[in-house]
């Protein structure tokens, strides 16, 4: 076979070439077609009379054009068949045949890439790690860190089928069991459904368990209870699980992924379906990610969960979707769900149950409720949307300093406010003073923050606020909650100026002051939702409406 050259030269019709080894005076052989059977003579050849050749050559060849007048128009070189490009050896111990010279010199590139095919099947090109050192067959180096799930065979031979049906348990945990005993490495799962009769698990960190994507590899759990993949590493897991998909056969109630120890486990595409819990991280474990993964149901339970965060774990551009019961939990401290979203929850879009747990950008729709804060300090949302939800926000009674920023929220559920809150989808941060008592004074300290609670079930004083450090237009945000059912009457300090509740209180009504310093009072400019029926009435203004 042999390697063909077009030459097209218009300013040389009826001209020549030349073919010379490479900067060589020595000519070369050309043939006259592609099986190189039939010679054309070492000597000129002839252009055609628009300036055209076409010949075969087997060798890299330097080609010279001249006109018909012998004046030189192009040198170049041609030939740069891929099979016949000349490579170094320098690595090699010179056994290469075809073509080689020996150690240290050069051979093709066809001998080359043949014997590298014939390596991984087991034979010649081994790889010499140093000088002196035991040349070793470049399989046997490769295996150290790639295994494949085919690679796995136990003692009885054992091989995973991934064919759905056959019971790949054996074959997998082997696989996991290999990558153990070598101290981590990569596990590949093909394309193929690996059935697997119950749960695998590694204690081992640095394993890599990949697939080829969710929709080709599959981990298919059939035991009703079982957690198909459990982690359970001591200190730094350095685990990553990624490109496959985890399902069931039926439904189970275990969970797909459970990291019950080991920090820094990484899932990214990864997604599940028809377990009660998808991801699951134990609150105290560290450091988990979530990227780009999707649970796409639970096993049909009102206590089914999507996303279980722990302790300063994130979840990043993550779904459940059409997951009943919660879709994520912010269980760890400092969890993190951002540009996040729950579709069609039964239960709860986002959950938060511990201290300074954030959901940013993320979004809750049909859902029953979209997000709740329960009895922790720090936690919400911010710049989240909501689809349409029974509620879109609701927080514990016990909650402190809830986090509810630039969110688009249509109805909220706030127990410390009584019942249904209606608030505008834009506000700041909550801290506030929140107080239960049965009557007596409450005294509002804007030095906690601008919202103000007190529920009671008896007559309450509202007392004078210090004016230390209060500035002239400062805002108080005031929720009073009467938690008795009957009327009770409110008594206000001299302080507070402006339409106020007095009497028959029985319900809910939050109040916005505004500071005047000039004034040293508190000046009502807002009121907002009173459902009992209260008697309203100007008990500070001494006969006139008007503090200027």
């Amino acid at each position: 076979m042999a390697y063909t050259v077009r030459i097209y030269y218009p300013e040389a019709p009826s001209g020549t070439y030349e073919l010379y080894e490479p900067n060589s005076t020595s000519r070369v052989t050309a043939y006259s077609n592609y099986a190189a059977t039939s010679t054309l003579t070492t000597a000129q050849q002839v252009l055609n009379s628009s300036g055209r050749a076409k010949f075969w050559v087997k060798q890299v060849v330097e080609v010279v054009v001249k006109t018909a007048a012998g004046v030189e128009v192009d040198r170049f070189i041609e030939g740069g068949r891929a099979e016949l490009v000349e490579v170094a050896n320098n690595f090699l111990t010179g056994t290469l045949s075809n073509g080689s010279q020996g150690a240290g010199g050069t051979t093709t590139l066809n001998a080359a890439l043949t014997s590298a095919l014939s390596s991984f099947m087991g034979t010649d090109f081994k790889y010499l790690e140093a000088t002196g050192g035991n040349a070793r067959l470049l399989r046997d180096v490769l295996a150290e860190r790639f295994v494949s799930v085919f690679d796995v065979k136990g003692a009885n031979g054992e091989v995973a089928k991934g064919d759905g049906t056959a019971d790949d348990y054996v074959a997998l945990q082997k696989l996991l069991d290999r990558l153990a005993a070598k101290g981590g490495g990569v596990g590949l799962l093909p394309k193929g459904t690996f059935a697997c009769s119950a749960g695998l698990s590694t204690s081992t960190a640095g394993i890599w368990l990949m697939g080829l994507g969710a929709t080709a590899s599959k981990i298919k759990g059939t035991g009703a209870a079982i957690t198909l993949l459990t982690v359970n590493i001591t200190g730094e897991a350095n685990m990553v699980i990624s490109d496959l998909a985890l399902t069931h056969s039926t439904t189970s109630t275990g969970s797909a992924i459970s990291v019950t120890s080991g920090d820094g486990v990484v899932c990214q595409r990864v997604v599940t379906s028809l377990h009660r819990k998808g991801f699951t991280w134990t609150s105290t474990v560290q450091r988990g990610e979530l990227h780009h993964c999707r649970v796409d149901s639970t096993d049909g339970n009102s206590a089914g969960v999507g996303f279980t965060l722990g302790k300063h774990g994130l979840a990043d551009h993550c779904i459940a979707a059409a997951a009943t019961g919660t879709g994520f939990v912010l269980g760890g401290q400092h969890a993190h769900a951002r540009d996040c979203m729950v579709v069609a929850s039964t239960g709860t879009g986002f959950s938060f149950t511990a201290d300074d747990t954030i959901a940013r950008d993320s979004i809750a729709g049909a859902c029953t409720t979209g997000f709740s804060v329960g009895a922790v300090a720090r936690s919400g949302c911010i710049n989240c949307r909501v689809g349409t939800n029974t509620t879109d926000f609701t927080t514990n009674a016990s909650a402190t300093d809830v986090i509810d920023e630039m969110n688009s929220f249509s109805t909220r559920t706030l127990a410390e406010y009584g019942g249904a809150w209606q608030s505008q989808p834009r506000c700041n941060v909550f801290k506030r003073n929140r107080s239960a008592q049965a009557g007596g004074t409450f005294t509002p300290d804007p030095s906690l923050g601008e919202l103000q609670v007190c529920r009671t079930t008896a007559a309450l004083t509202i007392g004078a606020t210090s004016t230390t450090g209060l500035h002239d237009g400062q805002t108080m945000l005031l929720v009073l909650s009467n938690q008795s059912g009957a009327g009770v009457a409110l008594t206000w300090n001299a302080q507070y100026f402006g339409y106020l509740p007095t009497s028959n209180f029985s319900g809910n009504v939050a109040i916005r002051f505004t500071w005047r310093a000039s004034s040293s009072k508190w000046l009502s400019t807002q009121i907002g939702k009173e459902d009992g029926g209260a008697t309203f009435s100007y008990p500070n203004n001494a006969g006139s409406n008007d503090i200027w």
